[in-house]
């Protein structure tokens, strides 16, 4: 809960940076807003050493911090769209994907 606190602190950036490669054996964890698919081609390249790779994706919008009321959003953000398109092709590289929404518990 700190760490997604201390993240909703941060200010984005207009281009994410790209991941860095895991290093062997590791876990692979990102977390992204946007989900860019210069971004998601390198988290493929990134995650092929890893023992284990999550994909955090918060959708614009959607993050609440503790106490607060999720609302019903209609729709998707052109980052979900992207990574759900891709979310068979993460898989089969190692890479779960997770998107988390302000109403629903963060379970990994």
């Amino acid at each position: 809960m700190r760490a997604l606190s201390l993240l909703a602190r941060l200010e984005s950036t207009q281009t994410p940076a790209p991941p860095p490669k895991a290093p062997p054996g590791s876990t692979y964890f990102l977390i992204t807003q946007a989900a860019e698919q210069a971004f998601l081609k390198a988290a493929l390249r990134g995650s092929v050493q890893a023992r284990h790779g999550v994909l955090l994706l918060l959708p614009e919008g959607y993050f609440l911090y503790p106490g607060e009321k999720g609302r019903l959003a209609l729709g998707k953000t052109p980052g979900l769209e992207r990574a759900l398109a891709m979310r068979g092709i993460l898989l089969a590289h190692g890479l779960e994907l997770k998107v988390v929404r302000g109403h629903q518990p963060l379970t990994l």
